[in-house]
């Protein structure tokens, strides 16, 4: 994983780009570069979170439409319970459900996610975003070409 060095100045990079930009939707080429290379990974996800709703929302462009995927802040989902509980997770197994237990007991991976995108999500690092102590999101980085994230 990152040294304390490279994770501040991780950090450093990240605050820079958000701040540049108005919106994390803004941001996310720029914040999907950086992370996609420093953790060679396949992908990543940033979900917001809605001050009206007690959800979070993901955007992603799905040939030319841009589609949405919403999840409650609670233990049903990985993002939800990253929201929750502040608190960031790593899942090396997402479909390990003993692993996610370990977690909280009422975690679960959506796996309908996978198999309408046909993608196979290995290995997840889900930490909030965080502003002043408010909550804005959650970023999941999916699928480290390494033998997962370690801790």
């Amino acid at each position: 994983m990152l040294n304390n060095s490279d994770r501040d100045k991780l950090s450093q990079s990240l605050e820079t780009i958000i701040n540049r930009y108005s919106t994390l939707d803004k941001s996310f080429e720029h914040i999907e570069t950086l992370l996609l290379s420093t953790f060679d990974a396949q992908r990543i996800a940033i979900f917001q979170r809605r001050s009206q709703h007690r959800d979070l929302v993901s955007r992603f462009k799905s040939g030319s439409e841009i589609r949405e995927i919403k999840v409650s802040i609670n233990t049903q989902s990985i993002a939800g319970y990253v929201s929750m509980s502040q608190q960031g997770v790593i899942v090396n197994n997402p479909y390990n459900e003993s692993a996610l237990h370990e977690i909280h007991f009422k975690l679960r991976f959506e796996q309908k996610y996978d198999l309408h995108s046909n993608f196979k999500t290995r290995n997840i690092l889900s930490v909030p975003i965080k502003h002043k102590g408010l909550l804005l999101g959650v970023i999941e980085i999916l699928n480290t070409e390494k033998n997962g994230f370690d801790g």
